[in-house]
């Protein structure tokens, strides 16, 4: 048993400790004296009989064959097989053999084993000695036939019982070693590299006892301060800390590192070696023994020399920066992403008549008028959503004394070093007199061009739009004085002059209305019409068109169903209107010959009814594949060459048609003609409705009721007060927001006609102080812009009706009379 763990010992100290640096001469060497070892095992062996000697060398060869390898086990074979040899024997053969199984077998145990990974070291030894020795049983074979039976007889017991013991407790007790090894190794590895660590930080780290004295420290400490590792270590932390920073340190210490193990994040100065205070940034760290109980401190401490030069530079630049802006003639501002002031120069103070520390924290909502702030805050999204400059000539207004400037500004988005955005920076030149002299030149450059360019575009595109109804009002009126026109004709004239001027007014409409239908804001007022006087006023009105009096073998034509003549739809007049005259004069364009036809059929489904309007045609005819462009703005059938009109009649009448929950559509073949259909929901039970409240309202008398008009144009509210000629109300005015709700008080009017612009306060919010108070005044909102969910808007609020403008009598006091009703 000694000889095998001087055999361990080995294994430690010639080949573990040299595991990672072995050569072939170690290899050699340690095979020798393994070698040797088998020879000492087989000297203190016992003898069976003559010639026959029994030992442990078949556990030290499986053993070597498992640790050492191959090289140094056949070496050790080879030695302990010469001198078995050399003893002679009956056993020669069995003793040779078994040094060659034993260390064959520990050789391919070490190659194969790695791939049982799941079996313990314990079933590895252990099967190891049982496979070994079971070889050395079976190896009796090469004894004298008489002796075999015998010793196997006498060998079993312990080959099957000690001799694999002895394996297992040597394999564990190496392989123990082959781990303690692994561990130091490891250790030592770990403890390397925290030192270089430690020692090469860039941060610098130091360690106090409870007293401050320095235990430990690491280079970047010692080379910040400019002492060496001897100095630092006989100094304290208040040896290197100047005498106005020594209570903070202290109270530190005590509210923070004692009580929660650390401090936060702080700035102090430290002394260096030659005097001179250097700024650092610390954080103190409490350490403790095994019982818990305080035993010293740690430091991280950080060198900001470089960030306080920065920020001073910083600051000296933002200094030079605000005399560069100062001394610029230009107005120049900065807002946040929120459209808040965050600083200004002068100028822009000067032009406002407000200093800088009145403007930061506000944004132009709390100085300008709505309609300028929503323009300022709208440039300022543009410039925010594309990160890129904007420049725009505008008209600006002081904030406090109302002057105007006519301004040329560039607005810039602002980011910092890392490219986040801070904001808007603005600058700003007053352009007035550059614009006036700019203008003068233009209008003498225009005179001399007498605007040709304008010309051919505008009136080649607009002029047929326009002359249809100008060419009634025009051609009526000179039958108004006719003197043979008795009063029916006269009153007939004077309808289809005033209808003509209505839809003059409408076209001149659809030059926005393509915008407007782009930004889904146009909107529809439905009422109640009669569709043969719809029809009719078309067909008369364009019978005495030119586009149709110069085309003799053209004929227009009414196809009317008798038994409709009384029917009313309820829609919108003038779109309705509009999309008959737009399908009617491009039927008349394009047709050389033959009958225009203009009828409509009522059509009905599972679901709903609809009438089908339809014009029909003899004309050229439109291809197949140019149907569906021809409803697309701006865009014609024949567009190869110059054709008269704008190429957005059949765009707008199409977006009208979608609006008022129809659809549109066309059926051509080319040289044959073509027809359009277009489809308007109808149903019998709201026009019933709407004729039983139109009955209502005409029957209704306002019967002296209080109306207070709330509009703060003096001529916008002449005109309203007139409207109501003939009637018996009382009228009172508030030309301002702040008085409405006095007034409310004062007189506790019916009736509220809100001008939703009016000077003030939003006007939301009248409505809801209005609601607040529990106001049983009916509201109707006023407003001169169309937007699409805006009359939802104001209905939520608390209005009972809405106008628009232009407003018409008719529709005015039918509405007043509708919400008092």
């Amino acid at each position: 048993m000694a000889i095998l763990l001087s055999f361990s010992i080995l294994y430690e100290y010639l080949w573990v400790k040299k595991k990672n640096t072995i050569t072939i001469w170690n290899k050699l060497a340690s095979g020798l004296i393994i070698g040797f070892i088998g020879i000492i095992l087989m000297l203190s062996s016992w003898e069976y009989e003559p010639g026959m000697v029994f030992d442990t060398r078949s556990v030290i060869l499986s053993i070597s064959g498992l640790f050492f390898g191959a090289i140094p086990t056949i070496i050790a074979m080879l030695v302990t097989g010469a001198y078995r040899f050399s003893l002679g024997g009956d056993g020669i053969l069995m003793g040779i053999a078994v040094i060659v199984s034993s260390g064959s077998i520990g050789i391919y145990w070490n190659q194969t084993w790695k791939y049982f990974p799941k079996v313990s070291k314990w079933g590895k030894y252990l099967l190891l000695g049982f496979v070994v020795h079971l070889a050395m049983l079976a190896c009796t074979v090469f004894l004298p036939s008489d002796i075999i039976w015998p010793t196997i007889s006498y060998l079993i017991i312990p080959l099957l019982t000690v001799y694999p013991l002895a394996n297992l407790l040597l394999g564990l007790f190496m392989s123990r070693q082959m781990q303690n090894w692994k561990n130091k190794h490891a250790l030592s590895d770990s403890e390397e590299k925290y030192s270089r660590l430690y020692d090469n930080m860039n941060d610098a780290l130091v360690v106090l006892d409870m007293d401050g004295k320095v235990v430990e420290c690491n280079t970047a400490y010692r080379e910040m301060l400019g002492y060496s590792n001897e100095e630092i270590l006989c100094m304290t932390c208040h040896d290197l800390t100047p005498s106005n920073w020594l209570d903070q340190d202290e109270k530190i210490i005590e509210d923070e590192v004692l009580v929660f193990g650390n401090s936060k994040i702080y700035e102090k100065e430290c002394t260096r070696k030659d005097g001179s205070l250097i700024p650092i940034e610390v954080r103190i760290h409490l350490l403790k023994d095994k019982s818990g109980n305080p035993d010293g401190f740690w430091a991280m401490v950080r060198d900001i020399s470089l960030r306080k030069r920065a920020e001073i530079e910083a600051e000296n630049e933002r200094s030079h920066l605000k005399i560069l802006i100062e001394t610029v003639p230009e107005m120049i501002w900065l807002k946040n992403p929120k459209g808040v002031y965050l600083s200004c120069n002068r100028l822009f103070e000067h032009f406002n008549g407000l200093k800088e520390d009145e403007l930061i924290g506000k944004t132009d909502f709390d100085y300008y008028p709505k309609e300028i702030a929503d323009f300022y805050w709208g440039k300022d999204l543009a410039v925010l959503s594309n990160s890129e400059s904007v420049r725009f000539v505008s008209w600006a207004v002081s904030a406090k004394e109302g002057r105007r400037i006519l301004t040329d500004t560039i607005k810039t988005p602002m980011h910092d070093v890392d490219g986040k955005l801070l904001g808007v920076l603005g600058v700003s030149r007053d352009i007035t007199e550059i614009k006036k002299t700019e203008e003068e030149l233009v209008k003498a450059k225009e005179k001399a061009e007498e605007s040709d360019k304008l010309k051919s575009i505008f009136l080649a595109n607009m002029s047929h739009e326009i002359r249809t109804p100008m060419n009634a009002i025009m051609g009526f009126s000179e039958l108004l004085v006719t003197p043979d026109i008795d009063d029916d004709e006269k009153s007939q004239y004077i309808n289809i002059i005033q209808n003509s001027g209505n839809r003059l007014l409408q076209l001149i409409d659809d030059i926005v209305d393509v915008s407007k239908l782009e930004l889904d804001q146009l909107s529809i007022k439905k009422s109640e019409a009669n569709l043969k006087e719809l029809f009719s006023n078309c067909i008369n009105v364009f019978k005495n068109e030119p586009l149709l009096l110069d085309k003799s073998n053209v004929n227009l034509i009414l196809n009317f169903p008798k038994e409709h003549r009384n029917l009313s739809l309820r829609t919108d007049v003038n779109r309705f209107q509009q999309i008959l005259d737009n399908l009617l004069s491009n039927a008349i364009r394009f047709s050389e010959s033959g009958t225009i036809e203009l009828g409509f059929k009522i059509k009905k489904t599972a679901k709903k009814s609809f009438i089908e309007v339809y014009v029909k045609d003899e004309g050229m005819g439109i291809a197949k594949e140019k149907q569906s462009l021809i409803f697309e703005r701006f865009r014609q059938g024949e567009e190869e060459q110059f054709s008269e009109g704008t190429g957005l009649g059949l765009s707008i009448s199409k977006g009208i048609v979608e609006l008022l929950g129809g659809e549109i559509r066309c059926e051509s073949e080319v040289g044959k003609g073509s027809v359009f259909f277009f489809t308007i929901p109808f149903s019998q039970t709201e026009l019933a409705e709407e004729i039983e409240l139109r009955d209502r309202i005409s029957n209704k008398c306002l019967q002296e009721k209080n109306i207070l008009i709330a509009e703060d144009d003096y001529n916008s509210f002449l005109y309203l007060k007139k409207l109501f000629d003939g009637e018996n109300v009382n009228i009172s005015h508030a030309h301002h927001g702040s008085m409405i709700l006095n007034m409310l008080d004062q007189h506790d009017p019916d009736l509220l006609i809100l001008d939703m612009n009016i000077p003030g306060n939003n006007s939301m919010d009248y409505l809801a102080e209005m609601k607040n108070r529990d106001c049983k005044t009916k509201v109707i909102a006023q407003s001169a812009f169309i937007k699409k969910g805006e009359e939802e808007k104001f209905r939520k609020a608390g209005c009972h009706g809405y106008i628009t403008m232009p407003i018409e009598k008719e529709v005015f006091l039918g509405e007043v009379k509708r919400v008092l009703v």
